[in-house]
């Protein structure tokens, strides 16, 4: 409590409880060099002196008692709202699916709510893969030529590519590789209309209509089934 050395207590690994763990006394560590509190002006830590520093540190661990120390830490606390609310759904009326787009909005408000959309079967589409077939150089070595070392180039209907580094060579293929790209391309929509529930789920959901609001029935009654 005042900061002094004293012997504490430690468990072994047997679990038997031994009175051995001996703790340092408390003492006063270098002041603040920090380079964010000196670009900072409204920190004042170089503007507290030694002699200051002295008296807090002994106030704190000599003078005051453990009640003391509680008021003088809860003095210094500044209340502020919290920047993140968590929402929870307990105790939430959820009587509609479009309910927990507000609910995941008030979910996060800084730096911003989340930005939320609400989808329906039009948002669905058919993707598509197709795979572009790309020619690069293989991968380059030290001292290996380059486009600057290129004397003659051909390009063949087939695809090859023969290159002269020297105008007295023989024309040479050109070292490749073939490299395949996936591109998704979304084709079309994959519903042209809302899916529809089995009879059965449609007739527990009308059951369910006794325990929400009016309001909301009809957007039960026009699910569509089969």
């Amino acid at each position: 409590m005042q900061g002094k050395d004293y012997l504490g207590y430690s468990r072994s690994k047997t679990g038997q409880v031994l009175h051995n763990s001996e703790t340092q006394c408390r003492s006063l560590g270098p002041a603040c060099s920090s380079m964010k509190c000196l670009k900072y002006k409204k920190r004042h830590c170089n503007t507290i002196t030694h002699e200051e520093r002295l008296s807090i540190f002994k106030k704190i661990w000599t003078d005051m008692s453990w009640e003391q120390k509680q008021i003088y830490v809860a003095s210094l606390m500044e209340k502020r709202e919290t920047g993140r609310k968590y929402v929870k759904l307990h105790n939430r009326e959820i009587e509609l699916p479009t309910d927990y787009v507000k609910v995941t909005r008030e979910a996060r408000l800084k730096p911003e709510p989340y930005e939320v959309k609400y989808m329906n079967h039009t948002d669905l589409m058919i993707l598509e893969t197709k795979w572009y077939i790309i020619v690069s150089d293989q991968e380059k070595k030290a001292h290996d030529p380059t486009v600057t070392n290129l004397r003659e180039i051909h390009y063949q209907s087939e695809g090859k590519i023969q290159i002269k580094l020297q105008f007295q060579d023989e024309l040479t293929d050109l070292p490749q590789r073939i490299l395949k790209k996936p591109c998704m391309i979304y084709h079309q929509r994959l519903y042209t209309d809302r899916l529809k529930i089995s009879n059965k789920k449609y007739d527990h959901l009308q059951d369910l209509k006794s325990t929400l609001a009016d309001e909301v029935h009809s957007f039960y009654e026009n699910l569509p089934y089969e």
